[in-house]
């Protein structure tokens, strides 16, 4: 007799009080200083409300259920990096740090792979979930990234790829979060397989060095385009 698959619903908007009642909020020990000190930096860009990005990291790890990046560490040591890579330029908009500790949510959550278990139910979190607990900005620019993550493993030439992603971006601020994502990944790229690592190098060499450069982020660019040059 096949078993049947468990029905994935959305998760209700009291997102934080669920996962808190289900004793699925917590954060990685070795990682609090590292938390503490993201969270001080951005706090001095002037964003007040930084317990709703701690809630938002909290969450994230929550919703990745133990998983972990290729390098081995705990997932949401990505997002931290990520976070502090786009409090260095000096950012005081709160959404794009919120936008940075969930993007990876809806893929980690999505139906087919793996929904978040709390009692008897299957949740699957989605970028307009996220937008009603955490604003309609942040919702929207998730989606984004959830778009732009789409185009490129379609593999679409780069001048597709590159209209595509400038035609959908929000704002600025969101294109930041996806090049400091890539940044960060090309620094950890050796943990990848070595067909991964090529197609990787090749992508952020047609396309993130120069979209870097566009934005006038060239120390981002020279080091996208170094780790790049590495691997080919």
């Amino acid at each position: 007799m096949t078993a049947r698959m468990p029905e994935v619903q959305s998760l209700p908007v009291t997102l934080f009080d669920e996962l808190a009642a289900h004793g699925k909020l917590s954060f990685p020990s070795e990682l609090q200083p590292k938390l503490t000190d993201v969270i001080a930096k951005i706090q001095s860009n002037g964003v007040q409300k930084v317990y709703r990005i701690k809630d938002a990291l909290y969450i994230a790890h929550a919703c990745e259920q133990g998983k972990l990046r290729d390098t081995g560490g705990p997932n949401i040591e990505h997002q931290l990096e990520v976070m502090e890579m786009v409090a260095s330029l000096g950012i005081p908009n709160e959404a794009v740090y919120l936008t940075t500790a969930l993007h990876d949510t809806p893929e980690n959550t999505a139906p087919n792979k793996k929904p978040v278990k709390m009692g008897d139910f299957h949740y699957s979190v989605q970028a307009e979930d996220l937008g009603i607990r955490f604003g309609g900005q942040v919702g929207r620019d998730i989606d984004f990234l959830s778009k732009v993550k789409k185009a490129n493993d379609a593999d679409i030439n780069d001048k597709t790829y590159l209209k595509i992603f400038e035609s959908l971006a929000q704002s600025v601020d969101v294109i930041l979060i996806k090049l400091a994502d890539r940044l960060h990944n090309m620094r950890t790229i050796r943990a990848l397989s070595p067909e991964k690592q090529l197609k990787k190098a090749e992508e952020t060499l047609l396309l993130y060095v120069k979209l870097a450069h566009k934005l006038g982020l060239h120390a981002w660019a020279n080091e996208l385009a170094a780790l790049s040059l590495l691997v080919l």
